[in-house]
């Protein structure tokens, strides 16, 4: 009996390695892509191929209607696919799997009337483990995978999939966070192209960012004529500009020269960028034009004084 021990050891330490060779496996097929889709048809093909199985589905949670949406699938037919689109929290063994957090494993699906489509579609399968897919504490998904054995998803091999389908979770929160990270930029992106006023931001060492269409107007230059320069180099020639942003008072007005010489007046106000840590990554200037309104205060100011000048004569005279 002692002289097997060192086999069964050896058993064990190919079967471990094995297993850890297959998460190294997933975890660099779901950093393959940035496409959530893409991420999860790649995951589940990676898990059936590395069990050398050929039938699985993945699908995600949509909190607002607590349905899961199958988002990818491997080994069944189109009309068995459409019928399983969308299930709700707790229905079937993939909706219940993501109710109640934990898996579970059918031995012999063609008792269960909650798998009759796939039984009649696919005879050959035997069993079921469904496997809740957990991000941060949170539930994300469930993915299913079928065997044509009821005994193949024993212990260890559930213990494999409980890590595979933490890695799986972790990449759809992650496409998530990035899909809404990505919309966030195409609303900051609109502000900047709507605003009216001069929009630029700078780096840490003041490399221009961003240089919104208002401020191609106010300064007469092109977004490519200043991208990735500092401010002193793109406003070398006007010394008045670098020596406001410089000034980093909350809010100021000052006098520049276009180009053509066109004198301009604006405003700026400055606001830093700073990251999760509190720590400064850069600023955001705010132009603002004011020339018109000067224009129409300096008339003011001059018909005022001619009034006075008036009241003056008038009081001499008299």
């Amino acid at each position: 009996m002692s002289s097997n021990r060192p086999k069964i050891i050896e058993r064990k330490i190919k079967a471990t390695n094995k297993d850890l060779d297959a998460i190294v496996t997933i975890s660099e097929a779901v950093n393959q892509s940035l496409d959530l889709d893409r991420i999860l048809q790649i995951a589940l093909d990676t898990v059936l191929k590395l069990k050398g199985l050929d039938a699985g589905t993945i699908r995600i949670m949509d909190e607002q209607s607590s349905t899961l949406v199958l988002k990818a699938y491997q080994g069944f037919p189109p009309k068995v696919i459409r019928k399983l689109k969308k299930i709700k929290l707790g229905e079937k063994f993939s909706g219940l799997a993501a109710l109640t957090g934990e898996p579970i494993v059918v031995h012999d699906i063609s008792t269960s009337p909650w798998l009759a489509e796939i039984s009649e579609a696919r005879s050959d399968l035997k069993s079921l483990a469904s496997i809740p897919l957990r991000s941060r504490g949170k539930i994300v998904g469930s993915m299913n995978i079928y065997a044509p054995n009821g005994d193949h998803f024993h212990e260890q091999v559930m213990q494999l999939l409980k890590v595979i389908g933490l890695q799986i979770g972790i990449a759809i929160e992650n496409a998530k966070l990035l899909e809404m990270l990505r919309q966030s930029l195409k609303q900051a992106e609109y502000i900047l192209r709507s605003s009216p006023n001069g929009i630029i931001t700078l780096d840490v060492d003041g490399k221009i960012l961003s240089f919104n269409e208002a401020a191609e107007r106010i300064f007469d230059f092109s977004l490519s004529e200043v991208a990735q320069k500092t401010y002193r180099d793109a406003f070398t020639n006007q010394p008045e500009i670098i020596a406001a942003i410089e000034k980093q008072d909350l809010n100021q007005e000052f006098i520049f020269y276009k180009k053509d010489g066109e004198r301009i007046y604006s405003s700026l106000s400055h606001s830093p960028i700073r990251d999760e840590m509190g720590r400064e990554q850069g600023s955001i200037l705010n132009f603002q034009d004011i020339t018109e309104r000067k224009k129409i205060d300096e008339q003011i100011q001059r018909i005022a004084r001619l009034l006075s000048l008036g009241q003056l004569a008038a009081g001499i005279a008299h």
